[in-house]
């Protein structure tokens, strides 16, 4: 199933993968990689020397990423190390997105990344090199044959050694995991289902780590998480504006809806579905909280760079947050995450704007003094009258 970069919540796989030892292998059942089909070099040679026989005897690292997919940006400083510790080696880094020109330029002039950077808008080297998630790396020998597929933070020196030897190197494989079929209640050999509602319990043996969500259009999945992650997803409630006052079970479940295209039904049919489940219900009410109020520095024109561009997903993680195109909304409610704590967006500002913040994940109010200095805001504590869900018992 071919997933669009623009979601309501990105895919991206995490968690442990499959982990294998080095084998000796048949080389005749080595197979050879697909053909380089690339519409834009971002960064790098023209798109005719992006071909096996231009690069015949050289080792290729394929890299399958996004700007808005958290791990694939966190794999970036590991793998500009590499680049640059194999400069002088026969052995090229490509790394492959699926996002817009303009928007991928933007993003190298914040997060620069080291090798050859290109593009693949219709999909075509996702699909025919079988990436059903990313961040996704795959390893081709000298030969033209593909020796691994991992994820970009287990590759290291030695792997690289290994490639330019011929050998296949000793790295953990992403598994052939397709998501949407592996938790499918159908049998064997049965006709995908039309329309889907399934809530199960994980199985026992499921790790924190193998929690994984992804929402596209009418589809929605959540394995391994609590309950009461689905649940805000669907009243699209954040944990800061939720209330739960009935106890919910702490076993991880496993959720599939898919509404046969129609995108309307799927939020009221993941809502209907988990009450009637779990005997609950949700109610908005006005609540008393104590919140922080964003806001501009009084007397100072704000530090903000316009956007040129229409839409960009943002990017954070602790003690970061890049965003190339976001609203003010946008930010606060990336704050709201970090500080646990409602934001409220009183800057009277509707912009979209180029945003990059770091600051120290152990101070949180080193986040108030960056965006002050970098923004010209500043938020507050404040007591506010807010709408929040309330989750109670129907019993």
């Amino acid at each position: 199933m071919r997933i669009s970069s623009f979601k309501v919540l990105a895919l991206c796989l995490a968690g442990a993968v499959l982990a294998s030892c080095a084998k000796k292998i048949d080389e005749t059942e080595v197979p050879l990689a697909p053909a380089i089909e690339l519409e834009t070099v971002i960064q790098g040679p023209e798109p005719a020397d992006l071909s096996w026989e231009a690069l015949a005897g050289h080792a290729v690292v394929l890299e399958f990423w996004s700007t808005w997919c958290s791990p694939c940006v966190g794999a970036i400083p590991k793998w500009n190390e590499l680049v640059d510790a194999f400069e002088d080696e026969p052995v090229r880094f490509i790394s492959v997105s699926d996002e817009g020109e303009d928007l991928l330029r933007k993003f190298l002039e914040k997060r620069p990344i080291h090798g050859w950077v290109t593009l693949d808008s219709d999909r075509s080297m996702f699909d025919a090199y079988g990436v059903q998630g990313i961040p996704h790396a795959v390893l081709v020998d000298g030969r033209g044959r593909i020796r691994a597929s991992t994820h970009p933070e287990n590759l290291n020196a030695e792997a690289v050694r290994d490639l330019l030897a011929g050998k296949t190197p000793d790295v953990p494989e992403k598994p052939d995991f397709d998501p949407w079929r592996a938790i499918r209640v159908a049998s064997d050999g049965a006709p995908e289902p039309l329309f889907e509602a399934t809530i199960r319990p994980s199985k026992e043996s499921q790790e924190t780590s193998d929690r994984m969500m992804l929402v596209a259009p009418a589809e929605y999945i959540s394995l391994g998480a609590p309950i009461s992650d689905s649940f805000r997803f669907a009243y699209r409630a954040g944990p800061t504006r939720t209330v739960i006052e009935v106890e919910l079970p702490e076993q991880p479940y496993d959720l599939v809806f898919s509404t046969a295209g129609k995108e309307e039904l799927l939020f009221p049919l993941v809502r209907q579905a988990i009450e009637a489940t779990f005997d609950i219900e949700a109610r908005p009410e006005q609540r008393e909280l104590d919140v922080y109020v964003l806001s501009r520095v009084a007397d100072a024109p704000p530090k903000l760079t316009p956007s040129t561009l229409e839409q960009a997903p943002p990017h954070a993680r602790p003690g970061s947050l890049t965003g190339l195109s976001m609203t003010l909304a946008e930010l606060a409610s990336i704050l709201e995450r970090v500080l646990q704590r409602p934001v409220l967006d009183e800057t009277g500002l509707d912009g979209r704007y180029e945003i990059d913040l770091n600051w120290d994940p152990e101070r949180p109010d080193s986040l108030q003094e960056v965006v002050r200095e970098e923004l010209g805001l500043e938020f507050k504590a404040d007591r506010r009258t807010i709408e929040v869900h309330v989750i109670r018992s129907t019993r």
